[in-house]
């Protein structure tokens, strides 16, 4: 998969590291541009007008909410991702077995290595206030850390609990974060 080059230390364009399972894939190259540049696209400009304020506000607060719902599993915030991004942060759905998607998140810190050591002692405090437990995975890679969380429901009441896990690693100039540890 995508995590041992990611951390080798350089970052390589997302595109080339997730693997052939992957069935959604999302990458912005410059997020701290992306606001500026779209600000002056025309749709930039009709998100702007004055009589668009209440439609904009309301769409704005459903993306962020499910935005919010997927990145919390995560032990992340949408505000998180505004402060370590150094260039690209793409995401992915990756097929980890036939019917089952995993998540993962990969992020660029170049130039913000400080703010991702900070951000990832905060993905720990709040993924154990969420009852998880530190997983030891043998011969895993010092970057890497796995938290198992309690079982989820999926909403069926005929249908088992789920087995969470959580794992991320820092390396220079990456973080990479997925909702399934692979064992």
């Amino acid at each position: 998969a995508g995590t041992p080059l990611a951390l080798a230390g350089s970052f390589p364009p997302s595109e080339t590291i997730f693997p052939d399972t992957t069935r959604a894939w999302l990458s912005i190259p410059d997020i701290r541009g992306l606001e500026e540049r779209f600000d002056r696209t025309s749709y930039g400009q009709l998100v702007a007008d004055p009589q668009m304020k209440a439609f904009v506000d309301g769409l704005r607060e459903q993306i962020s909410k499910n935005g919010r719902q997927r990145l919390a599993k995560l032990g992340l915030t949408v505000e998180d991702l505004g402060k370590v991004p150094g260039g690209e942060v793409a995401a992915a759905a990756i097929e980890a077995q036939p019917g089952v998607l995993a998540t993962v998140l990969v992020v660029d810190t170049t130039g913000h290595e400080t703010e991702a050591k900070e951000l990832v002692e905060r993905i720990g405090q709040r993924l154990l206030e969420q009852k998880a437990k530190k997983v030891v995975v043998p011969n895993a890679p010092a970057q890497l850390t796995v938290y198992q969380l309690p079982p989820e429901q999926d909403g069926r009441s005929d249908a088992p609990a789920r087995d969470r896990r959580v794992a991320f690693a820092l390396a220079p100039a990456a973080l990479v974060v997925g909702d399934d540890a692979v064992q």
